[in-house]
């Protein structure tokens, strides 16, 4: 081979790999990351189907509030306790391997083997509550992400973690039918947050990008209540300020990022059951349009059914609960959108399912 016929073919293969490069950052780029909601929100059946709007609705069957002002209601002593799973399932055992830093190609295969975007979300959590103050724990909340762009030359998007978590809720009267209330929250936390290509996770080398890492975070989240009970729809307005902490180590997808909630609900008269209606506006970093804070939610009670619902700018929500003397279940539908790597809307739908019981 001559040495031009050799320069050429450097210099072609150089162009190659260039474009390929090119190609693979801007679809790393464009890569959607982790829904906020999945991330930093909570797993349970009310948040899912509420999202923000739990900071303004008490609809009374979380492990804690969102709105940590309203533990300031509780009535009586009780202690509770709840799982909860979302569909995908079948990904736990492969994704706890992942965290475990003991991922084979047959896990990664099994993973990344969907075309659309994919989650999955479990949790175990016990509470205690009581007037003015609750306590929660999660031994386990196990979550997973993937986005896979480009059949031809896949490149992937994804996030894994499993967290410890400790609740603390205080509250109390301000007089004038005002109430506060402080959540201190600790969390505790394995995750892989990466983009790569799949060439690259099936290479020997593949731990530098699906190595996991760690997190420790506290957060001090605030939360005000202020009531009309004498008014006819018993109108309420509520505050809260999420994700106000600090981590010993920074990630992107974990950020100590505050969110600010402010709210309102009311509860119009039916001749059955009780309805509220509560409205949420979200601000955050990652508010980018006069919509995005816009959330709108309802709950309706009847017996031993609970129906729930919430509709936002990008994502809507639907469940419904049945109680039978201490226990309950339920299950709850969301469906959210996000742009792909070629900029087309594509829904992202989920199923979850919960169990729990009340003492």
């Amino acid at each position: 081979m001559s040495l031009k016929n050799l320069c050429r073919e450097v210099l072609l293969m150089s162009i190659v790999v260039t474009i390929i490069s090119g190609l693979m950052a801007s679809l790393a780029h464009a890569a959607p990351s982790a829904p906020r909601s999945l991330t930093l929100g909570l797993s349970d059946s009310d948040d899912k189907a509420l999202g923000g709007v739990c900071h303004s609705l008490d609809v009374g069957g979380q492990a804690l509030p969102c709105n940590p002002a309203f533990i300031a209601r509780e009535t009586k002593p009780n202690f509770r306790a709840q799982l909860f799973a979302g569909n995908n399932i079948s990904y736990m055992q492969d994704v706890s391997k992942l965290l475990d830093g003991e991922g084979d190609r047959e896990n990664m295969q099994r993973l990344f083997s969907q075309t659309r975007a994919s989650e999955m979300e479990a949790n175990l959590e016990g509470a205690y509550r009581r007037p003015t103050f609750g306590v929660a724990f999660s031994p386990y909340r196990l979550m997973y992400y993937s986005f896979i762009r480009n059949r031809s030359l896949p490149v992937i998007t994804l996030l894994a973690a499993q967290e410890q978590t400790l609740r603390f809720q205080f509250a109390g009267y301000a007089g004038d039918d005002w109430s506060w209330g402080l959540q201190v929250r600790g969390v505790r936390r394995t995750f892989i947050a990466s983009t790569f290509s799949i060439t690259d996770a099936f290479s020997e080398d593949h731990d530098d990008i699906l190595g996991p890492r760690q997190q420790s975070a506290v957060y001090l989240e605030p939360g005000f209540l202020k009531e009309y009970p004498d008014s006819p729809w018993r109108t309420q307005f509520t505050g809260t300020l999420s994700q106000l902490g600090a981590v010993d180590r920074k990630a992107d997808d974990f950020p100590t990022s505050p969110e600010l909630h402010l709210g309102s609900a009311v509860r119009p008269p039916v001749s059955l059951g009780e309805l509220e209606l509560g409205l949420d506006l979200a601000f955050s970093s990652q508010t980018s349009h006069w919509s995005d804070p816009f959330r709108l939610g309802a709950s309706y009670e009847i017996g031993v059914t609970k129906v729930s619902g919430s509709a936002g700018a990008s994502e809507h929500a639907f469940g419904f609960q049945l109680r039978y003397w201490d226990m309950t279940g339920g299950l709850t539908y969301t469906s959210r959108w996000i742009k792909n790597w070629i900029g087309e809307d594509e829904w992202v739908r989920t199923v979850y399912l919960q169990f729990g019981f009340n003492i």
